[in-house]
C-alpha cells in the first residue's frame, strides 16, 4: 500500500552529519529558564534590548562565536589526524606518514589552544578535552589491527568522535566559561505539543525546496548532491540500527545544540532574527564540506533555525533533524524501493 510517500521523500542522499530560541522578545517563562549570570559574566556586555526585556541571556561575545566555529574545526582536525597517525602505525593507510600526520595533529591542537586562549576559555579543560578525544581515537586505531574494535568499525568510531566535537566545544563555552547548563541553549520542553507539528511542517517545506533545487541542477555535475548516506551504512557494516544511532540520534543532538543552540543564539544576540537565521544556516552548510551539499543543507538549516525560534526549544528541531536523517537512511537501504 502506498501512502504517497514519494511526494514527501527527503533528498535520498542527504544525511546531515548534521533550535534554539534566542528571540529578544521571549516572555517571562523563558526568563525563568536562565539563571542569574555568575561571576564570570559581565551583564554590561549584554545588548541593551536584552537587558531591558528582563530576559537573561548568556552574554556571547563575537570572540565566542568566531572561536566556537574555529575551535570546532581545528579540534575535529586533531581527531581526524590522530586517526591518520594510527593508520600509519598500523599500516592500514598506505601513503600516510606518521611524521606528517603527527605534525598536522599537533598543529591543530596548538591552534585549538590558541583559540581557547583568545576566547578566554580555561586552557587546562580545553587541553584535556582535545587530548582525551584525539588520544582515545588514536588508541582505538592502534589496537584495531584488523579494522575492528569491539566488533565496531574503526571508521564508525572515528566518525562518532568527530561528530561529537561541536558538542564538547559548546560545553566548554556554556559550562566552563559562563557557568551555565547546556539546557540554557534551548533544551527545554516546548510550551505546546504543536511545536512538533510546526517542526515537521517546516521540514516538509524545506524538503520540497531541496527537491526543487535538485531538479534544477540535475544536469550540472558540480552542483549535484553527493551520496553521503550510503557511506554511513558502509562504515556501520550495513547495520541500519548502528547507522541510525550515529546519524539519526547522535548527529541531530550534537548539531542542533551547536548550530541552533550555541551559534544561532550567539549571532542573534548581535543582530535581528533573519540575518541570524541566514548566517547560522550558511555556516551550517559550509561545515558539510562538499559543495554539492551547500544549498540543500542551507535550505534545511533555515527551516531548523526558524522552527527553533518559533517553538523556543531545540527538541522540535532535533526530532525533525532525526526524521530527515532516518528517512534518508531507510531510502538508501532500499526499504522504500518500488513505492
Amino acid at each position: 500500500m502506498s501512502f504517497g510517500f514519494i511526494h514527501l521523500r527527503p533528498p535520498v542522499n542527504l544525511v546531515h552529519s548534521g533550535g534554539d530560541s534566542g528571540e529578544s522578545t521571549q516572555g517571562s517563562r523563558e526568563s525563568s529558564q536562565f539563571p542569574t549570570p555568575g561571576p564570570a559574566q559581565d551583564p554590561s556586555h549584554e545588548p541593551h534590548h536584552q537587558q531591558s526585556s528582563g530576559v537573561r541571556y548568556i552574554p556571547w561575545r563575537m570572540t565566542d562565536i568566531v572561536g566556537g566555529v574555529g575551535l570546532s574545526i581545528t579540534a575535529a582536525a586533531a581527531v581526524l589526524m590522530s586517526g591518520f597517525t594510527a593508520d600509519g602505525i598500523t599500516g592500514q593507510e598506505p601513503g600516510s606518514t606518521i611524521a606528517t600526520a603527527t605534525a598536522v595533529m599537533l598543529a591543530a591542537i596548538a591552534l585549538s589552544l590558541l583559540i581557547a586562549r583568545f576566547t578566554r576559555l580555561p586552557l587546562g579543560t580545553t587541553f584535556v578535552l582535545l587530548g582525551f578525544t584525539a588520544s582515545a581515537n588514536a588508541l582505538v586505531y592502534t589496537l584495531a589491527q584488523d579494522g575492528k574494535f569491539f566488533g565496531l568499525s574503526t571508521a564508525l568510531i572515528e566518525q562518532a568522535f568527530t561528530s561529537s566535537v561541536p558538542f564538547g566545544v559548546t560545553w566548554l563555552f556554556v559550562s566552563k566559561k559562563y557557568g551555565r547548563s547546556i539546557r540554557d541553549l534551548g533544551l527545554i520542553k516546548p510550551d505546546k505539543q504543536s511545536a512538533y507539528i510546526i517542526g515537521v511542517a517546516g521540514w516538509f517545506v524545506a524538503v520540497q525546496a531541496v527537491n526543487l533545487w535538485q531538479l534544477l541542477v540535475r544536469d550540472i555535475d558540480f552542483a549535484a548532491t553527493p551520496d553521503n548516506t550510503t557511506p554511513v551504512l558502509t562504515i556501520a557494516g550495513g547495520s541500519i540500527v548502528i547507522a541510525w544511532v550515529l546519524s539519526g540520534l547522535l548527529v541531530p543532538v550534537v548539531e542542533e545544540v551547536f548550530f541552533r543552540g550555541f551559534l544561532l543564539r550567539g549571532i542573534l544576540s548581535k543582530t535581528s532574527r533573519w540575518p541570524a537565521i541566514l548566517l547560522s544556516s550558511g555556516i551550517f552548510a559550509v561545515f558539510h564540506i562538499d559543495p554539492g551539499l551547500y544549498v540543500p543543507t542551507f535550505l534545511l538549516g533555515i527551516a531548523f533555525a526558524w522552527v527553533s525560534l518559533k517553538t523556543r526549544s531545540l527538541w522540535p528541531t532535533i526530532v525533525t533533524h532525526s526524521l530527515q536523517n532516518t528517512l534518508s537512511l531507510l531510502f538508501a537501504a532500499g526499504l522504500f524501493a518500488g513505492q
